[in-house]
C-alpha cells in the first residue's frame, strides 16, 4: 500500500510517461492520497475544465482522512525537521498520514522526507 505524494500526481496529470507507468501498474486499493493532497491539487486549478479533470482523476485514489493522531504526528515531524530538511507543513501532514497508516510514501522529493522516523519512502522513477 502506498500514499502517493502530490509531485507524482502532477507528473501523471502532465502526462509524464514514468508517472503514468508507475500509477497505472498499481491496483486502485494500493493507491492512497493524504487529504491534504486534494487541497494541493485544488490549489492548482486554473479553470472549470481543469477542476473537472482533476476531480475525475481523484476518483482513482482512496483519500485518507486527516485526524488528531495524524495532526499530532505531523507537528512532531515538523518541529524536528523544519530546519534540517526544509520540510513544510503540507509535507509533514503527508508524511504523518503515511506513517499512521503504515504505508510507504511514494515521492520524487526524497530530500524533504529523508530520515523521518518510521517513514518508508519510495522513489518510483
Amino acid at each position: 500500500m502506498y500514499v502517493i505524494d502530490t509531485d507524482i500526481l502532477i507528473d501523471y496529470l502532465r502526462l509524464h510517461d514514468k508517472a503514468i507507468n508507475f500509477l497505472d501498474n498499481l491496483k486502485r486499493k494500493e493507491r492512497h492520497i493524504a487529504f491534504l493532497t486534494v487541497f494541493e491539487l485544488i490549489n492548482g486549478y486554473n479553470n472549470k475544465n481543469q477542476e473537472k479533470k482533476i476531480n475525475n482523476f481523484l476518483e482513482n485514489f482512496v483519500t485518507l482522512d486527516l485526524n488528531t493522531n495524524i495532526a499530532k504526528t505531523a507537528l512532531q515531524i515538523y518541529k524536528t525537521k523544519k530546519w534540517s530538511t526544509g520540510l513544510g507543513i503540507a509535507d509533514s501532514l503527508i508524511a504523518a498520514t503515511a506513517i499512521k497508516h503504515k504505508y510507504a510514501l511514494v515521492t520524487r522529493n526524497i530530500k524533504h522526507y529523508q530520515n523521518i522516523a518510521d517513514l518508508k519512502v519510495k522513489k518510483p522513477y
